[in-house]
């Protein structure tokens, strides 16, 4: 149960490929096994092809119906674009993976070759001498939404996380080498928990247990001795680097004090001996900002400040690749006016501006016009990023300090879930909103039981309440006009009976002659399906019904009863005749 607390929700498992070895082109990197194995470096054209996930889009697929439209829109949030900030990411990530190796050549022989290659004047007759360590890493900040994880992850996927080594140079050489290796901070936001992540995490990319030997039965010992099990396990493996995210929980907790944060950060990239990337959102920008950074940067590792998009030709570069992926009947072009809309909605954020996309897309297909206008963007934003108001706002006023307080908010995933079923609930299999309206007129247009329809089924329910059949059949025609684009018929049936409350005083039930009555609704309604009746404006406000019911002097109760605010006992009872 212990290991459960810190054990990562989603974990980053990458593929173990056997090792191919490939010389490198700098001498000091020759005759290491572990440099060695590495997939070479790619250029700029190469990098972006391999970062990049553009899902099949093809413009046919407009033509399927709204349902497999709604579905297809979920391809949005497999796009990954490659984008400038990405490709400096992986420069760093190459570099510095390859420096760390560089002095733990895990075989004696070739670490002397590697020296004699790397340094042709040096003396080696009096023994090998000690190589000053290059593992300093680097941080990637910026605010939630940028982007940080999803470039991350997607540059560790370019590098194999397990290289199998069987022979290096003909000589045996068995080892599992771990190249990469990515925690979360634990929800606890303790050092202790981060440090039993790691041995959970190399569990559950190697199948072995180590953190019931070096974790869970001694999590009560010193972060130091922590330390000093994760150091040699990560020598035992030969990981390469080790990124540790969301380290913005651990300011976030108040017996955390940043100085000591800054020495455990320091004694972690020390004692293991392996580059440490940090990631995390604003919040932890004090940690970036003091001795550690300063650290790095002397080892040539500068900090990665990521920022929301500015109005240049990256954004117009990044949105144009997004609205390709539009799954609309009705084409719309992506205009300056629409762009300007989509930036000052997500303020350049990418993850912000991609749902909003989706959501927007999701709110149109369905509707008997497609097109995607800057009304309804600015609405589907108004519904649907009220989390996210505190971070648009600041990046909209350009406020740094208040960006530092912001939590890690972002559009979650079961948000957007819930919302594609909102919508999916109003399209048929037929491709058509399975509104109040559309309802009434497949009833009329294949001759079936005007009973059935919104209409009926509404009138039906006045008739019951007493109400003269006139007045019950125009009541519901108003009232399902004006939910006409809605399709629960409950908001129909309350404003139905508020309008015939306000017409006249129910009339007396007479159950025998119910069932008649019932039946002949379905003539009226056909006649009168074709004719416009007037609406009255909307109003359910309790306030209101009784003011007016007190105006024509109609008792209170009855009123609202009629209305469909009080439910008569007979619908809680099992009524027998006899």
């Amino acid at each position: 149960m212990e290991a459960e607390l810190y054990r990562c929700t989603r974990p980053l498992i990458g593929r173990v490929e056997n090792a191919t070895y490939r010389e490198s082109s700098n001498r000091l990197y020759r005759h290491n096994c572990y440099i060695e194995a590495l997939p070479p470096r790619w250029d700029f054209k190469d990098l972006v092809g391999l970062i990049t996930r553009e899902p099949y889009y093809d413009e046919e697929e407009r033509k399927k119906t709204a349902l497999e439209r709604l579905e297809l829109v979920n391809n949005l949030a497999k796009c990954v674009f490659a984008m400038p900030d990405c490709i400096e990411i992986e420069r760093k990530f190459s570099g510095m993976l390859r420096s760390g190796y560089c002095d733990r050549n895990p075989l004696s022989p070739e670490f002397v070759r590697q020296l004699r290659s790397g340094f042709p004047s040096l003396d080696l007759s009096q023994g090998t001498p000690v190589m000053r360590t290059t593992s300093c890493g680097f941080g990637i900040i910026g605010p939630s939404g940028v982007g940080k994880s999803l470039m991350v992850e997607s540059i560790l996927g370019l590098y194999p996380q397990v290289i199998v080594h069987e022979k290096y140079n003909e000589s045996i050489f068995l080892q599992k080498q771990l190249v990469w290796l990515k925690i979360d901070c634990p929800f606890d936001a303790t050092l202790g928990g981060l440090c039993i992540s790691f041995f959970d995490m190399v569990d559950a990319v190697l199948g072995t247990s180590y953190v019931g030997e070096y974790g869970i039965k001694r999590h009560k010992t010193s972060i130091d001795t922590l330390l000093q099990n994760m150091a040699k396990l990560a020598a035992a493996l030969g990981l390469g680097v080790l990124v540790i995210d969301e380290i913005q929980r651990l300011i976030c907790r108040r017996e955390n004090d940043p100085r000591g944060m800054l020495k455990f950060f320091e004694q972690l990239s020390n004692t293991f001996g392996v580059p440490v990337v940090l990631v995390g959102t604003l919040k932890a920008y004090k940690l970036f900002s003091e001795s550690f950074a300063s650290s790095r940067r002397l080892a040539g590792q500068g900090d990665v400040l990521l920022k929301n998009f500015a109005r240049d030709e990256c954004w117009k570069h990044f949105l144009q690749k997004v609205w390709n992926y539009q799954y609309t009947k009705i084409p719309t072009p992506l205009t300056p006016n629409l762009a300007d809309v989509m930036y000052e909605e997500s303020q350049g954020i990418a993850d912000i501006a991609v749902k909003l996309y989706m959501l927007a897309q999701w709110r149109v297909i369905g509707e008997n016009d497609e097109r995607i206008t800057g009304a309804l963007i600015r609405k589907v934003a108004d519904e649907s990023l009220n989390a996210v108001r505190p971070i648009l706002r600041a990046l909209s006023n350009k406020d740094l300090d208040a960006l530092k307080f912001v939590d890690d908010i972002k559009i979650e995933d079961r948000d957007l879930d819930d919302y594609f079923r909102t919508c999916a609930k109003k399209v048929t299999l037929s491709g058509v909103l399975n509104t109040l309206e559309n309802q009434q007129k497949a009833i009329t247009a294949n001759n079936a039981d005007a009973t059935d329809s919104p209409v009926g089924l509404v009138a039906s329910l006045l008739l019951s309440a007493g109400h003269a059949r006139e007045i019950a059949i125009n009541c519901a025609r108003q009232a399902i006009d004006r939910f006409a684009r809605e399709t629960d018929i409950k908001k129909a049936t309350a404003e139905a009976f508020r309008l015939a409350a306000e017409s006249s005083e129910p009339e007396p039930v007479n159950h025998l002659q119910k069932e008649p009555q019932t039946r002949s609704i379905a003539a009226t309604v056909s006649k009168t399906a074709s004719k416009k009746v007037k609406t009255s404006p909307a109003n359910g406000d309790l306030r209101r019904i009784c003011a007016e019911a007190k105006r024509k002097g109609q008792p209170i109760y009855e009123t609202l009863r009629g209305a469909g605010h009080i439910k008569p006992a007979t619908e809680f009872m099992e009524v027998t005749n006899g």
